[in-house]
């Protein structure tokens, strides 16, 4: 009876070391997959940051080419605006001296006649 009491325990004992060999491997793998999984977040975070940066870059660089088309579109319609502008005020000139060159004569000497029968009584 003894040696079934002995055979007993040691079936006890090897089934407990089972159990507890068990929750150790159980535990190993959780380790094992936590850490995994924090590994690949961290490279999912840094590859996200990376994209994210990179995608900031090419926006910024877009919007600056979109900025300097426009301006450079803004500055040659001024550009334009501005000759036209300047060929109309030389237009408006010559057009005033070609009246000025007609009226001239006539104004000069209505000038002298009016000073010339100002000065008689």
């Amino acid at each position: 009876m003894y040696n079934t009491y002995l055979i007993s325990l040691r079936k006890k004992d090897n089934f407990v070391d089972n159990i507890i060999n068990k929750i150790i491997d159980i535990d190993q793998r959780a380790w094992e997959l936590k850490s995994s999984t924090e590994k690949r977040l961290k490279e999912n975070e840094n590859y996200l940051k990376r994209t994210l940066s990179k995608m900031e870059e090419e926006i910024l660089e877009e919007g600056k080419k979109m900025g300097k088309e426009k301006y450079d579109r803004l500055i040659e319609e001024g550009r334009r605006e501005t000759e036209r502008i300047a060929g109309e005020a030389e237009e408006i000139c010559g057009y005033l001296e070609e009246r000025f060159k007609s009226i001239h004569k006539d104004l000069v000497e209505e000038l002298f006649s009016k000073i010339i029968e100002y000065k008689s009584p």
